[in-house]
């Protein structure tokens, strides 16, 4: 089936799908070809299941895309207060557990997040089974360094009948050193970084 057209919304891409999809079974887990690897994790609370995606090793200064789905259990039918795109916390950690740096945007990004749903609007699963987004994290966090990498996600969901609950998934993916033609892209990236 096809999905219906894409919403934008500032860098957080938004695709509403008739159909669900197969997907990891668990945190962490990679599947795919060696190229292809993802790194997937899966949640479930409320018949709501909260799916994140990301490819495994990538090079530095390449996009990160992590893929965010969520989806609805069969004939589970909610409705939940704001809109699909709020209430996310996106944070992420380095090897030794410390918080990885945000870049000029990312601040900007998430200073405008809302702590609480957008009033007199809804959105629900009524009419679809999936509903995700792919986030590029590497226009969100300085991901310059070569290293191993977590990232957790959490969805806050706020539904009219029932009480607040939130789904969390963690996966790790690795960041490895770029080549020659990367490297002098990434000497002018960090010196911006210095410069903020």
């Amino acid at each position: 089936m096809k999905p219906i057209p894409l919403l934008i919304v500032p860098f957080l891409a938004v695709v509403w799908v008739l159909s669900a999809s197969s997907a990891g079974q668990g945190p962490g887990k990679a599947a795919g070809t060696e190229e292809e690897r993802r790194a997937e994790a899966t949640t479930s609370a409320e018949s709501i299941e909260l799916r994140i995606k990301v490819k495994a090793t990538q090079e530095a200064g390449a996009p990160v895309l992590l893929e965010i789905t969520l989806a609805r259990s069969e004939g589970v039918v909610q409705t939940y207060r704001g809109l699909p795109t709020e209430l996310f916390v996106i944070a992420m950690a380095d090897a030794n557990g410390e918080p990885v740096p945000l870049t000029r945007f990312g601040q900007q990004f998430f200073a405008g997040q809302r702590k609480e749903p957008s009033e007199g609007v809804a959105w629900g699963f009524s009419m679809v089974d999936l509903i995700t987004y792919t986030l590029n994290l590497s226009r969100l966090f300085d991901l310059t360094l070569a290293g191993e990498y977590t990232v957790r996600v959490e969805k806050r969901l706020v539904p009219f009948s029932g009480d607040p609950f939130t789904l969390e998934a963690t996966v790790e993916f690795s960041i490895t050193e770029p080549d020659s033609v990367w490297k002098k892209r990434l000497t002018t990236i960090r010196r911006r970084f210095d410069k903020d």
